[in-house]
């Protein structure tokens, strides 16, 4: 815990001084402090991506790193003074309630990064992307080593800044930070809501975030995509409520820079793009004066995504399929991004691709809307949301920016309905659509804390009290559940949830390390790289006839499938 909390100092340092220069490059004369880190995060992911192009993201990246945090600080220092103590102000400005409450969560965030991570995306692909990232930068054709590293994330080129994997392996938590910046956020909302006389919904609207952390507190013990998504979505959607009907040119560009850093993050938030198009459509005469510096966050954010896919895929425009000219000779076989994209929406489904291939739309939908365990909650859920909100917009919420948020809504369930309707994909949806509507009720004052304090109280059993989760679903992998030891009070768990037990395979020209404890299809876990499972290596060989292969003799140059004579 004590490691972490001293990597988090040090990443909010860092996040502060970028972020405060981030608004003046973009004129941003008056912001919110904890949006200021937010924008901070951003410019070092940029910077990290661009760097890992060249360079891995090593202990020179980290002195190159600190040595530029420094010099910003010393041309800043005035308004990153500010800066701090504007947080500051607003933490003492918490009354004693909220003070106690955030207290007691930050160390409840501190305690679950501290366990072993359980997601199994950390085991399959996220420890892996990150070591890649520090040891060799961006490499080409990954994605033939293991298909999941195409996915490399803006989030895990952002995690590999701060990891230091050069001083231990146990600091993959930045989504744990993520988490205590959007609570810290939400409660000097909530606490403006409730020391007002004539409180704005929408602080009740942000200010009530906290009450998800019991479902988010399932991600931040790995460095997840997903979580930062789930996050940043509730702000941005905050931002745009604020916005539409009152504009502002700070808020507008950090919409922008916000939105730009999600879909840097994951490309399933391209749908929020609605927001600030509408923005831009409405005030379009104050939106064309900002021009320049929209065009200029949007070419940079988009030139890392293209470079970033080009180099690990071969195709700048991965995952889509097609577009054969612009790849390079490195890029994924086709027959195996066929079908994978298959299997994706199989599996969206909860069904294979040949059952999937011989069954109705309708059969698809009926073993989508009752499949197990979380998936059948939240699919239903999403349906009802479907159904029912526009008769709660109609009723309560009959503006134009709450029907642009439900169009959102319904053209990202079509998209994933055909490609992959896995419901951490719309989560963020329904997260901002509950909050909405328990916006809507006349919540005393007391009642607010009471929510406030159980739904804090079930984080607290969760974390300390290991629980079976197979009543919410059938994978074995996510029953699994982490708790605290007291050796974690200074020395967290390491970054994956099993011992290192690998061997080493000869594949034509490259060398593989082979984990010889996987418990499943994809895990690769901390193995030393280059790693695959061995029964990944078989699968491909017998089904594709295809098998990784080093371009060169230096794994820097990447890799790409080779293509096996058929007996």
């Amino acid at each position: 815990m004590l490691l972490i909390l001293l990597s988090w100092i040090y990443t909010l340092f860092t996040a502060m001084v970028v972020g405060v220069s981030f608004n003046r490059i973009l004129i941003l004369t008056c912001y919110d402090s904890i949006i200021s880190i937010f924008h901070g995060l951003f410019g070092i992911m940029l910077f990290t991506g661009f760097w890992a192009i060249v360079f891995p993201v090593n202990t020179y990246f980290h002195v190159v790193l600190f040595l530029i945090t420094c010099f910003l600080l010393g041309i800043n220092w005035k308004p990153i003074k500010l800066v701090v103590q504007n947080i500051l102000a607003e933490i003492n400005g918490l009354s004693i309630f909220l003070k106690s409450l955030l207290t007691i969560i930050t160390i409840l965030i501190l305690v679950q990064c501290a366990t072993a991570p359980v997601l199994v995306d950390n085991e399959t692909y996220y420890i892996q992307t990150i070591k890649w990232l520090n040891e060799y930068g961006l490499v080409k054709g990954l994605v033939n080593l293991h298909l999941f590293l195409g996915q490399t994330s803006g989030w895990h080129i952002l995690q590999s800044a701060f990891n230091f994997n050069f001083l231990t392996d146990s600091l993959n938590d930045l989504s744990g930070l993520g988490l205590l910046l959007a609570n810290v956020f939400a409660f000097t909302k909530i606490n403006t809501f409730l020391k007002s006389d004539n409180p704005n919904r929408l602080y009740l609207f942000i200010g009530l975030l906290p009450i998800a952390n019991l479902l988010l507190f399932q991600f931040i013990s790995a460095p997840s995509p997903d979580l930062a998504i789930y996050v940043l979505s509730v702000i941005i959607f905050y931002q745009f409520i604020s916005l539409y009907n009152t504009y502002q040119k700070e808020d507008f560009l950090s919409l922008i820079v916000l939105l730009a850093f999600m879909i840097c993050i994951k490309l399933t938030a391209l749908p929020f793009l609605m927001f600030p198009i509408s923005i831009y459509v409405k005030y379009y005469k104050q939106t064309q004066l900002l021009n320049i510096r929209i065009v200029s966050l949007i070419s940079i954010s988009a030139s890392l995504l293209l470079v970033k896919n080009v180099i690990i895929t071969g195709n700048p425009l991965y995952p889509l399929l097609g577009f054969e000219s612009l790849k390079s000779d490195w890029h994924l076989p086709d027959i195996i991004a066929t079908y994978f994209k298959d299997y994706g929406l199989a599996y969206g489904y909860q069904t294979t691709p040949d059952v999937f291939a011989n069954t109705s739309f309708i059969e698809h939908m009926k073993y989508w809307l009752f499949a197990s365990g979380l998936h059948g909650i939240f699919n239903k859920m999403i349906i009802v949301l479907l159904v029912v909100f526009p008769l709660i917009l109609r009723k309560w919420f009959n503006q134009k920016m709450y029907w642009i948020f439900y169009i959102t809504l319904f053209i990202t369930m079509i998209i994933l309905w055909n490609t992959s309707p896995q419901y951490r994909f719309f989560l963020p949806f329904i997260l901002i659509s509950v909050l909405i509507i328990l916006s809507l009720f006349n919540l005393k004052k007391n009642t607010i804390k009471f929510i406030l304090v159980i739904t804090t109280t079930l984080v607290l059993i969760t974390v300390f009290i290991p629980l079976n989760k197979y009543v919410l679903t059938d994978n074995s992998q996510h029953q699994e559940t982490s708790f605290f030891k007291i050796d974690y009070v200074i020395m967290p768990h390491n970054n994956s949830s099993f011992p290192v037990e690998y061997k080493t395979k000869a594949i034509g020209n490259t060398i593989i390390n082979i984990p010889t404890n996987a418990n499943f299809f994809w895990e690769t876990g901390n193995t030393p790289i280059p790693a695959v499972s061995n029964p990944q290596i078989e699968y491909f060989k017998n089904t594709f006839s295809i098998e990784p292969q080093l371009r060169t003799n230096h794994i820097k140059d990447g890799f790409y499938g080779r293509r096996l004579l058929k007996k």
